[in-house]
């Protein structure tokens, strides 16, 4: 499903000043794995569309746009018609395999290459894209319809607060 390779060139974090345009990608859990923004010679840039593995803590991030990598980074170049919704999927089955293994190994492509992922197949025995993309939709949905009802009961708390408060 994916082609792995080393990142194009691994900047030290120590020598870089954070103030630039393009996304700097390490290992850190948070954050897409954005430690910050950055600027450098261009030629360094991985692709966009692709994910990033942190290869001592299997950290994975979908990368939508061209990005810098520090040390200990692979990336993940797909085989497949790769967008946003497809990638959330493929990284949580992902984690789900890498789970298995201890935190501080080191991931080597012999190694990354053959973890088995669980995926949805269709009838053709392909994995089953569709599917992906209206199960991550539908999830979306339920978190906007969530994030809607904790906000309506947030707005409806202030606005007692505010009414019962004669000196607003």
């Amino acid at each position: 499903m994916f082609e792995i390779a080393y990142t194009k060139k691994k900047l030290n974090a120590n020598t870089l000043k954070f103030n630039g345009k393009h996304p700097y990608v390490t290992r850190q859990a948070g954050n897409n794995g954005i430690r910050g923004y950055i600027d450098h010679d261009e030629q360094f840039l991985n692709d966009a569309n692709t994910i990033s593995f942190g290869m001592d803590t299997a950290v994975m991030f979908y990368q939508s746009k061209p990005y810098f990598t520090g040390d200990k980074i692979k990336v993940f170049y797909p085989r497949i018609d790769f967008n946003t919704t497809i990638a959330m999927y493929v990284i949580t089955a992902m984690k789900r395999s890498f789970s298995l293994f201890g935190w501080g190994m080191s991931y080597d492509n012999s190694i990354i290459s053959n973890v088995a992922l669980q995926l949805p197949k269709g009838k053709d025995g392909k994995p089953d894209f569709e599917y992906m993309t209206a199960y991550i939709r539908q999830i979306e949905i339920e978190r906007l319809d969530e994030l809607g009802r904790y906000a309506e009961t947030r707005l409806k708390a202030m606005c007692h607060v505010v009414d019962d408060n004669p000196y607003i």
